[in-house]
């Protein structure tokens, strides 16, 4: 089959995007608790947006930072640190594995996260499923760039192409560049787009029906 599948990584695969704010709190551990909630709530609101982009935003607009340069390359070395822990704890979500382990026998199966590419790589291995997929992109290329060479590779046709993410980010990605749609644990309403919405990737069959239909 000609199917091309795309996962986003956190919140898709791993569970880990609670990780992923708990690793912002203890990063700026030393803050207040109002400073720390603000943080927590940027980071939620703003799922599938890479950390370089988040802890600039951070020190220039929520602690007004007139450093900011100097202390977002601190906190980004701070940050990775303590989140390649918490992630690899990180348990699946529900049915992701079982249909990783299954679309790659009938698909090309790629990951496209706004996580740093080395590390998203040394997290597959570790999870044991960097063999299941064609290719893995992280940052610092933005994931809809990454999207746009896998398009490319497809020699631009876009009906077999389908991605699969959780956050509203990745919701526009797949809108601006005219591809199907699962989002995971997010109603996402759109009746000019081909979205399939569910809680997790339990229900194979309803999946692979939504995958193939053109």
């Amino acid at each position: 089959m000609n199917e091309k599948i795309i996962f986003d990584f956190d919140g898709v695969i791993l569970d880990s995007n609670h990780s992923k704010k708990d690793a912002f709190i203890h990063t700026y551990k030393e803050l207040n608790e109002n400073l720390k909630k603000k943080i927590a709530n940027y980071h939620i609101k703003n799922l599938g947006i890479n950390r370089y982009i988040k802890i600039e935003h951070i020190e220039k607009n929520i602690l007004k930072n007139k450093n900011f340069n100097t202390e977002k390359q601190k906190k980004i070395k701070k940050f990775s640190e303590i989140v390649l822990k918490k992630v690899l704890a990180s348990k699946f979500i529900p049915g992701s594995l079982s249909i990783i382990r299954k679309f790659s026998k009938d698909f090309e199966i790629y990951i496209c996260s706004a996580t740093p590419q080395k590390e998203l790589i040394n997290i597959c291995r570790e999870k044991k499923i960097f063999s299941l997929f064609k290719k893995i992109y992280g940052s610092p290329v933005e994931k809809i760039d990454n999207i746009k060479k896998i398009i490319k590779l497809n020699n631009n046709i876009k009906q077999n192409i389908t991605y699969i993410g959780d956050a509203n980010s990745d919701y526009i990605i797949a809108k601006k560049l005219n591809i199907k749609f699962i989002s995971i644990n997010n109603k996402i309403i759109d009746s000019k787009m081909n979205i399939l919405n569910i809680k997790d990737l339990k229900n194979y069959n309803k999946i692979y029906k939504f995958i193939l239909q053109k």
